[in-house]
């Protein structure tokens, strides 16, 4: 009972997605034959992230290419509340907090060698064509997120996660950004509509590169 009214959810939340977002046309999708870009949706159950070519992601950006400038073949990109998200041992007091408080944020950052299919086993990972330039406004998106210190640096917590910008709170959460980015590459998808992790990948499913 409890898995149908899951799915009733998720299907309410694409036809909504459906009637309010529509792609951006000057960057989505990408003209045939024009260069694309992958990157990938990848879907924990509860949590969804954006993972990118380490290379793409870091190009030409000096700071992104210190802090980021290992052998990685993949960087997944997760946004989250910042007490909540980095700790081993969250409260219930931290879940309220995070849900109906406006709270500081952390991205974490998670460094993948080969493929994403072994990294994240278990996990649904949705593949996803943009145009060189939905990509770069993408990238530009996640690299924003981050909270620089007065030099310029990205501000390192703990190990993966950095101080992020923007506050934490419903409905604005981790779905809701990771949605916002891939809006933001031009994508037909809501936002506002992404709660959980099964909203983000219904919708991007319907835009999907298709692998043969």
């Amino acid at each position: 009972m409890k898995h149908g009214k899951w799915k009733i959810g998720i299907c309410l939340c694409v036809v909504l997605a459906v009637g309010c977002a529509a792609p951006r046309r000057e960057v989505f999708p990408p003209e045939p034959g024009a260069p694309v870009k992958t990157v990938h949706v990848i879907s924990h159950g509860w949590h969804t992230g954006i993972a990118l070519s380490r290379a793409e992601f870091v190009g030409t950006d000096q700071v992104m290419g210190r802090e980021f400038g290992g052998d990685a073949d993949y960087l997944e990109f997760g946004w989250g509340d910042a007490a909540y998200y980095p700790t081993d041992r969250p409260t219930v007091g931290m879940s309220l907090k995070a849900l109906f408080w406006p709270t500081p944020s952390v991205l974490r950052v998670v460094a993948v060698r080969g493929t994403l299919t072994n990294a994240f086993a278990g996990a649904e990972i949705i593949p996803v064509e943009l145009s060189e330039p939905g990509f770069e406004r993408l990238r530009c998106f996640v690299a924003r997120t981050f909270r620089r210190d007065a030099k310029g640096d990205l501000v390192r917590v703990k190990p993966e996660f950095y101080e992020a910008e923007g506050k934490f709170y419903f409905p604005k959460m981790c779905n809701w950004w990771a949605a916002s980015a891939l809006r933001e590459a031009g994508c037909p998808i809501a936002p506002g509509c992404c709660v959980s992790a099964g909203c983000v990948a219904a919708q991007a499913r319907r835009f999907r590169k298709a692998v043969p």
